[in-house]
């Protein structure tokens, strides 16, 4: 499981309805994201990974690989590998870690 806590600058500055409230069926509130949106990590131009948003719980649609949802000042990036452990689970790369350090997006 993968949690990001976003900085109290960038949740002060958002215009969202019900910000104390982030939980959200389907998509992000706190990106701006819908259900059947996409997103993609890339760094140096080079793609690291991509996923979709949380889907609503009476969707259709099961998407796989990295699903990104709101949870309290963040959002959790999960998992879902329907084929037992045989995809590469690329959320994990070092350079993402250090780009946000190197950037200062992390939390003390």
């Amino acid at each position: 499981m993968q949690i990001i806590i976003f900085k109290n600058e960038y949740l002060d500055q958002l215009d969202v309805c019900n910000v104390e409230d982030k939980y959200y069926i389907g998509g992000s509130r706190l990106l701006g994201a819908r259900p059947r949106d996409k997103f993609y990590v890339y760094i140096n131009d080079e793609l690291i990974y991509d996923g979709f948003f949380m889907q609503s719980m009476v969707s259709s649609f099961y998407p796989t690989g990295a699903v990104v949802f709101d949870v309290i000042n963040g959002i959790q990036i999960k998992y879902n590998d329907i084929i037992d452990g045989k995809t590469e689970d690329l959320r994990y790369d070092s350079r993402i870690k250090e780009l946000m350090k190197k950037k200062g997006l992390l939390r003390d």
